[in-house]
């Protein structure tokens, strides 16, 4: 699991999307792709040739007598490359911007990384030639979206990652999805709108969910949070006005962050929710605990469980 330092930069370049890039970086063109150039790491920036169908970037380059380590795929690195069929990334690959690859309607394969630490907002949007499993859209280890978004029920497979932003959303038929033990983030409103979806659960694996996931599941009863989420927005269950019962797996309570990565005792836990209506279910011995924290005190009914 990431430390905390390390899951909060990986907070903010997913909310925010910024780029690595300053005035102080040197671009350079090598092998068909352009670099930007900072410290000793380069940043793929994009293409010399947009008509290219198979790129493999690699680990390291050289350029003046020093050699650099290639991190960072930058925002709309590779948007509109109509041609671009297949890349092949790097392990050093840590960071895949916004809109990285973009209306790339023809890119059908790519390889995510597990080690990837930040894959931003619409890193792959109308990617629509991502190859297509149980109906939904891969790229790597990391879910785009549904194909098609009728459906009621929906089995993630083993091995993914990362669950992208707006992946579900508007699934408005699905009451049902089963994810692995190998899910690391789930993006900002991943499952928004999902209205018949009565009961979820969230496995161990997951270290960060982020702002809205579940807001606007009308018909959510019940949900089963992570153990290993060390902290929550105080935005994810908005509109959710049949949650009942919470289940966590945490023995110690998750802290509450507001829009700014930050706890701020004025800002309730779940926002236009009414805890009032909800049981919190939480390891047996940790009750105490859950109702002197901030958030978890507004409800009224906290009960354990053996976990």
């Amino acid at each position: 699991m990431k430390d905390t330092h390390s899951v909060a930069r990986m907070l903010m370049a997913l909310l925010l999307g910024a780029t690595s890039i300053t005035s102080s970086s040197k671009n350079i063109q090598l092998n068909g792709i352009s670099y930007s150039l900072k410290g000793q790491e380069a940043s793929v920036i994009g293409l010399i040739d947009s008509t290219t169908t198979e790129i493999e970037i690699p680990q390291y380059i050289d350029y003046d007598n020093k050699k650099y380590k290639v991190t960072t795929v930058e925002e709309c690195a590779f948007t509109r490359n109509c041609g671009l069929i297949k890349v092949v990334l790097p392990e050093t690959i840590r960071y895949i911007g916004p809109l990285a690859f973009a209306y790339c309607k023809n890119l059908n394969r790519i390889n995510v990384s597990s080690r990837i630490d930040t894959i931003c907002t619409d890193a792959f949007y109308k990617c629509n030639n991502l190859p297509v499993e149980d109906n939904i859209r891969y790229a790597g280890d990391f879910l785009v979206n549904v194909f098609e978004v009728g459906s009621q029920e929906l089995f993630i497979r083993e091995g993914c990652k990362w669950i992208g932003d707006n992946a579900f959303t508007d699934c408005h038929e699905l009451r049902c999805v089963q994810m692995p033990n190998s899910v690391r983030v789930i993006g900002n409103f991943a499952f928004a709108g999902c209205g018949k979806m009565e009961e979820i659960v969230i496995p161990d694996s997951v270290e960060l969910i982020c702002h809205f996931a579940f807001s606007a599941c009308a018909d959510l009863r019940t949900i089963c949070l992570p153990k290993n989420t060390q902290w929550y927005y105080y935005d994810i269950f908005i509109d959710c006005p049949k949650l009942n019962k919470i289940y966590l797996n945490s023995y110690r309570p998750p802290i509450i962050l507001d829009d700014n990565n930050a706890h701020n005792p004025k800002i309730d836990f779940f926002y236009r929710f009414n805890s009032d209506n909800c049981m919190l279910v939480v390891p047996r011995g940790s009750k105490k605990k859950y109702k002197k924290a901030h958030g978890w005190n507004l409800f009224n009914k906290v009960i354990c469980k053996s976990i």
